[in-house]
């Protein structure tokens, strides 16, 4: 079901009429201090004031679940949070968003804020809560005498279209900027209210477009997209219909059921250029002096992978077991199946995918992949193994693992082959080795630290067939050295190289914490169909200690001047 967003809070229903007058009030009340506190007591407010309507038909597939469950996934929050930029703050279902710079009247403000998005478990349906607004770029004197507030109503309902099922979702977006001014200002305020609704209405116009294109490139991903849509490489663009305004009458278009109550939704507004990313508070994850971030990279979608053809792969009858066994246990992670049409290895990458996207956040999609793997393995397997291996030095285990995993894997990844570890991710033990059991025990030839201790994926076919970064760090990466390192106790770094799609396995060295890892630093493919330019991939998080942004300070992250 959906919902409304209504200035600092969400409900669900019609939208009530007093939450501007309150906020303006609000607004009224803190200059009228600053006022006082100044000498001036009388105060005088203008108002600018535009509205938008959009309107697009989302694709319906019956293999899928519903709009209502898409909108608490992930792929859905980047289009409803304004922002390109944003991050975690407290917990998974509070971001801070750094919106696009306003200019109205010569003044250039960027909107910071802090937004809760909830499941009602009552009603059903998804809420937005606008706690918080801050407004960057101005002096602490006039940021005090200026408020914005929006209210953004989501509805959908199924319909018919041309014979064809969709989903109609129409978006009815109010933005009101007040500023307030000294009663002895020299210009009337009448003067201004007439240019800034005008500047208001231009922003609008432009961000709803957006906003209805982001949720539907995200939804067509979300509910296993096209053929046309995974070759595309950063245009949001689909084939689904655009329905224009007034076109909603007659044959074209048949409710196939009643309208639900409105809801909410809000448009895509990008990072203001050369900004500095902006530092949160902590999630539970990160750490009680970690800070959950989401990187701004400026630089534009990657061109991930080899140029030259895909590699053919033949699967022998125990390589279709093992695929048999991973996709199932997939299959009882998730609850549910691939669409009929696909088959083999095609259906268990749509699971990975499918994996990714459908989890609350990155850290729920690495615990769930890591319940995966587990599901891999008998009752008790992991403390067994854990325990023989403890009986052999670090090194032998780590050896033999890596001459393992060239045999085990090749059915899910491609072959691979034996290699020394590279030397800037050599294993925790430093010292020098023996170059086999027998030398070992004669005391005969040593061998450099990390000798036969990792292994080379020539070209991962995960990571290949997926296209997307998500899939590779929070499906495969983090679940797989999390389950070595932690349960078998043979720590396990894993470095992707997104250029060729290799992949070094260091078998006996710790991964390192994902602010440290450069795996994590990237932005989206070209081929994932939900790319986004400009920006991380946005379904990776890390925790991470950055120094004050925007001039503010390391707990708050905006100006307390």
């Amino acid at each position: 079901m959906p919902t409304v967003l209504e200035g600092n809070w969400v409900r669900h229903g019609r939208l009530g009429g007093n939450i501007s007058g309150k906020r303006v009030r609000r607004a009224t009340a803190q200059v009228k201090r600053a006022a006082f506190a100044s000498g001036d007591q009388a105060v005088s407010i203008i108002t600018f004031r535009a509205n938008r309507r959009g309107k697009i038909l989302l694709p319906k597939d019956a293999s899928v679940d519903s709009v209502d469950e898409f909108l608490l996934t992930p792929a859905s929050h980047c289009a409803l949070l304004d922002s390109k930029n944003f991050f975690h703050v407290e917990d998974k279902r509070v971001y801070k968003c750094l919106g696009q710079p306003l200019s109205i009247l010569g003044f250039t403000v960027t909107p910071i804020n802090t937004v809760e998005i909830i499941a009602d478990e009552t009603e059903g349906g998804l809420c937005i809560n606008v706690l918080d607004t801050e407004l960057q770029g101005l002096d602490a004197s006039v940021r005090e005498s200026a408020s914005i507030s929006s209210s953004t109503v989501l509805k959908w309902h199924d319909v018919e279209f041309d014979g064809r099922p969709g989903v109609l979702l129409t978006s009815d977006a109010e933005l009101c900027v007040e500023i307030s001014l000294p009663a002895w200002f020299p210009i009337a305020p009448s003067l201004f209210e007439s240019a800034g609704s005008r500047a208001v209405q231009l922003l609008l116009d432009e961000s709803i477009p957006k906003q209805l294109e982001r949720i539907l490139a995200s939804y067509t991903w979300w509910t296993g997209g096209r053929e046309e849509d995974r070759q595309s490489k950063s245009s949001l663009k689909t084939t689904a219909p655009r329905i224009p305004p007034g076109d909603l009458t007659g044959k074209q278009l048949s409710p196939s059921r009643a309208v639900p109550s409105e809801s909410n939704g809000r448009g895509p507004l990008s990072a203001p250029e050369g900004t500095a990313p902006m530092t949160v508070p902590a999630s539970t994850s990160a750490g009680a002096s970690g800070l959950r971030h989401f990187p701004n990279l400026d630089q534009p979608l990657l061109a991930a992978g080899p140029n030259t053809p895909k590699p053919e792969y033949h699967l022998n009858a125990v390589d279709r077991v093992a695929l048999a066994l991973f996709t199932r246990s997939l299959q009882r992670e998730l609850g549910e199946d691939a669409p009929s049409r696909l088959k083999g290895y095609e259906k268990t990458i749509w699971l990975t995918q499918r994996l990714a996207r459908k989890s609350s956040s990155a850290e729920v999609t690495q615990e769930r992949a890591t319940r995966v793997l587990k599901g891999l393995l008998p009752p008790g397997f992991s403390v067994a193994f854990n325990r023989f291996c403890g009986l052999f030095p670090l090194w032998f285990t780590a050896r033999h693992a890596a001459a393992s995993t060239t045999l085990l894997l090749e059915w899910l990844v491609g072959s691979s082959r034996v290699n020394d570890a590279p030397a800037d991710t050599l294993p925790d033990d430093a010292s020098d080795v023996p170059s086999s059991v027998a030398a070992s025990a004669l005391r005969g030839a040593v061998q450099p630290t990390g000798y036969k201790q990792g292994v080379l994926l020539e070209r991962c076919r995960v990571l290949e067939e997926s296209g997307c970064a998500s899939v590779c760090l929070n499906v495969c990466k983090v679940p797989t050295q999390r389950f070595f390192t932690e349960e078998i106790n043979l720590p396990l770094t894993m470095i992707p190289n997104y250029e060729t799609f290799e992949c070094q396995f260091v078998f006996g060295a710790t991964p390192p914490p994902p602010d440290e890892d450069p795996a994590f630093n990237t932005p989206c493919f070209q081929q994932c169909p939900t790319a986004v330019a400009k920006a991380q991939c946005h379904q990776l998080e890390m925790p991470v200690d950055l120094p004050s942004a925007l001039g503010g300070n390391a707990l708050t992250g905006v100006d307390n001047s």
